[in-house]
């Protein structure tokens, strides 16, 4: 693919663009968001410069003004607030400005600016057999925006879009999320996600923000998570060779035909799916001749695909252009621009601390970095921005404390801990608050078991572990009585054992039925010698201890018959030998 069709490629932009293409309509005629635009908000407000909108059918309104004949309401010099996040599920959308007024002329098209002030509008939807579209004049796009001339885009989330393009459809010049085409215009602190499936009849300019960039345009601070997918095969055969045209798909934008693009500061950790015959890929940008600089961004994915002829590169499918400090994977299934022989800056972990200071130290003005998730992201991001844990932390080490054995059910609090779901933004800061709430509340919750009664009772001379006022003869252990710990065996208390004893975590010296906190010494059990220090065993000891007439060394508790050596004792350096001192050296 890479020589012979590249030169091709613009031209048949240019075609496909303008020219129309017959293509069959569905008889479906469901209701859309243009059927139930709001225009009021700008009726009789013609003169102003300020507008902000609030509802589905208000921006719907907006799409409706723009789009009508004779494509003269462009919004040049205004500005439009959105001030509230916006739901578009359940209708299919219109988009904000067409293609009818050709690429050389901003009829048509929006050439406002456009402010999110940091909203969201979720759930776009677009299927272009579900509704009679006007592919002659490309009059309906898919993006939010369909044509931006001499606009900007800013501070806006897209998230979830649905964008399905009919394997038929006959329009072209861009495919996005954002935005369609843009010329000329700006898009900053922008982010996208959900997925765009291209056509197979012709080829598409497939980008998770924008489809395609004309006229100069600069993009920054923006990112991507959507699933793009080219399927450009010539299935109506309408070019004569299927190599005639080529899907271009990119994460930031599908692909760059004239004048400058900058893209700054930007990134894409979504997946590219190619299932095109030909198609140019790039994390950031599909396709470019030239013209384009591409600098301090990172493609934080390895899931990108490519053609039969592997035309992609991690950053852009790129013929010429300037690429400065872009980040990509560790990864050489592809070169970073797969013509342009210049590496990127290849990365294994994108958590580590070089990846953000890099992308720090290059930052834009209005760009701060900031540590993300999985890969650094924009400090306006909360999408991608840890919540806190702190009080869900605080909260299982509250439950882990606990003896869950002096509880009649611990059940409540080990589902409340099982519950927690790491890994949340702090967009869900109330979720993860909630997970805290709920350890916290299982636990206020617990009810202790109710202290069994257990003691010792003489009875015909002998003196039985008795719980609950009942003997058990099964048990076996050490029994407080009284001031004393006393050994039961088979639950009798055995007055003739001088051994020692396991409880718990530690073993204690027992001396005619009782343990003997007054001892410290070596005593035998099991053919071992224990050095035992005021009734427990010492296992973190290493010294000397006398037993009769003789000293012996002792490790971890033990006497070690097999070490020879010499030992300091208090000071002084003594001779070992087979465990048993010697003499003193020094």
């Amino acid at each position: 693919m890479k020589k012979k069709i590249l030169s091709f490629l613009m031209a048949v932009f240019l075609v496909v663009t303008l020219v129309p293409i017959t293509t069959s309509a569905t008889e479906n005629k469901e209701t859309t968001w243009g059927d139930l635009a709001d225009t009021s908000w700008y009726d009789g407000n013609e003169e102003a410069t300020e507008y902000h909108i609030t509802t589905v059918e208000q921006l719907a309104g907006l799409a409706k003004i723009v789009n009508a004949d004779p494509g003269k309401t462009t919004f040049a010099g205004k500005y439009i607030y959105l001030d509230n996040d916006l739901d578009l599920a359940g209708h299919e959308w219109v988009s904000i400005g067409t293609g009818n007024g050709g690429l050389n002329s901003s009829d048509y098209g929006f050439n406002g600016v456009f402010d999110g002030q940091g909203h969201v509008i979720s759930n776009l939807y677009s299927h272009d057999s579900y509704i009679d579209k006007d592919n002659e004049n490309n009059l309906y796009r898919n993006a939010l925006f369909g044509n931006v001339c001499n606009g900007e885009v800013r501070n806006l989330g897209v998230k979830d879009a649905e964008i399905w393009i009919d394997p038929n459809d006959g329009s072209a010049a861009g495919k996005g999320i954002l935005v369609d085409i843009l010329r000329g215009s700006k898009i900053t602190n922008c982010w996208t996600s959900g997925s765009v499936t291209g056509g197979s009849s012709i080829e598409k300019n497939i980008g998770g923000i924008v489809g395609v960039a004309l006229r100069g345009c600069t993009i920054s601070g923006c990112y991507s998570s959507a699933v793009l997918t080219g399927n450009y095969t010539n299935s109506t055969g309408y070019y004569k060779n299927d190599y005639d045209a080529f899907d271009t798909i990119g994460g930031i934008v599908g692909a760059k035909f004239d004048d400058e693009l900058t893209i700054s500061d930007c990134w894409f950790d979504g997946q590219i799916i190619v299932n095109s015959l030909y198609a140019g890929v790039g994390g950031i940008l599909g396709y470019t001749e030239g013209g384009t600089t591409i600098k301090n961004c990172m493609v934080a994915t390895t899931d990108i695909g490519s053609d039969k002829d592997v035309d992609t590169g991690w950053v852009a499918y790129a013929l010429a252009g300037t690429f400065e400090n872009n980040y990509i994977p560790a990864d050489d299934k592809y070169t970073a621009y797969a013509i342009v022989e210049e590496p990127g800056m290849a990365v294994a972990d994108f958590n580590s601390e070089d990846v953000l200071e890099g992308l720090r130290k290059y930052q834009g003005e209005s760009v701060e970095w900031v540590a993300g998730i999985n890969h650094p992201t924009f400090k306006w991001d909360g999408e991608n921005i840890s919540a806190d844990y702190s009080a869900v932390e605080a909260a299982i080490a509250k439950a882990n404390a606990l003896n869950r054995n002096d509880y009649k059910d611990f059940s409540g609090v080990d589902a409340a801990v099982k519950a927690v779901v790491y890994g949340k933004s702090i967009n869900h800061q109330t979720e993860v608050d909630a997970m805290a709430k709920a350890i916290e509340s299982a636990i206020a919750a617990l009810e202790k078991k109710q202290a069994s009664a257990e003691t010792l009772k003489k009875i015909n001379g002998k003196w039985y572990y008795i719980k609950d006022g009942k003997q058990d003869l099964t048990v076996t252990k050490l029994v407080k009585y009284g001031t004393k710990w006393y050994y039961v065996k088979n639950g009798v208390v055995d007055f003739t054992a001088t051994t020692l004893v396991k409880q718990n975590t530690k073993w204690y010296y027992v001396k005619n039925g009782v343990i003997d906190f007054s001892f410290t010494g070596l005593t035998k059990y099991n053919n071992t010698w224990f050095y035992v220090y005021k009734g427990v065993v010492n296992f973190n000891s290493e010294t000397l201890v006398k037993y009769n007439t003789r000293w012996y060394y002792v490790k971890n508790g033990r006497v070690d018959f097999k070490y020879t050596g010499n030992v300091t004792y208090k000071g002084s350096v003594y001779y070992v030998k087979n465990g048993v001192m010697q003499k003193k050296v020094k």
